[in-house]
């Protein structure tokens, strides 16, 4: 009974349930089991470990710790064809008004995994509502603070004993001295530079007649 009302949630008519049960169901096996979607889950985060999908142990373990925090409790034991679209938009709410960053990646995280229940036939349909179903709040523009120019050699000294990488603490004292934005100065390429003897840049030479700003 179990496994027939598993294939019921993909069945359209008494035919095609009828066409499920003699795919699925062999006489030795009188009941389909259905993965839990902690099962299921782990599977696909174990695959990606395999896979190397990610590059750092942080980022591949976010996802199995965003899971444990805040899906785990609610979804944890439930059958994966068991679960419905208005309980994961019950929990998943809440996250997207207090980290919405967390809940965009553990919402895509919930959707690789039911497409794949969905690819191998285990659900219907995949209930994962997109993120423009929640609501999200608008994110405040935050302004860096301002320095006044006496600290300057402060700064610098506190930069000497940082415990950042020799090639950050230039980018960084680079990034003082010439006043440009971060994102100038992380993608600076030798090429851009016309001569290491002046230091003078390709933004700063003069183009038809007037000077690109950098």
């Amino acid at each position: 009974m179990e496994g027939l009302r598993g294939l019921m949630t993909r069945a359209e008519s008494a035919r095609q349930l009828e066409d499920l049960a003699n795919q699925t169901m062999s006489p030795e096996q009188a009941v389909v089991e259905m993965v839990t979607f902690s099962q299921a889950f782990r599977d696909w985060h174990n695959l990606q470990i395999k896979a190397q999908t990610w590059r750092h142990k942080a980022s591949a373990r976010f996802p199995i710790k965003a899971y444990e925090l805040h899906a785990e409790k609610h979804i944890d034991d439930l059958r994966i064809d068991k679960i419905t679209r208005s309980l994961i938009k019950q929990f998943m709410q809440p996250l997207f008004l207090t980290n919405p960053e967390t809940a965009r990646k553990l919402l895509g995280y919930l959707h690789k995994v039911f497409e794949i229940a969905y690819d191998n036939e285990l659900i219907g349909e995949n209930p994962c509502p997109r993120k423009e179903s929640f609501t999200v709040p608008k994110r405040k523009i935050r302004h860096s603070s301002s320095l006044h120019y006496s600290r300057l050699p402060e700064l610098l000294e506190w930069l000497e004993e940082a415990p950042f990488s020799n090639p950050i603490k230039v980018a960084m004292r680079l990034a003082v001295i010439t006043t440009h934005r971060a994102a100038v100065i992380a993608n600076m390429r030798w090429e851009h530079l016309d001569d290491c003897e002046t230091g003078i840049g390709q933004s700063q030479r003069p183009l038809q007649g007037s000077v690109k700003a950098s």
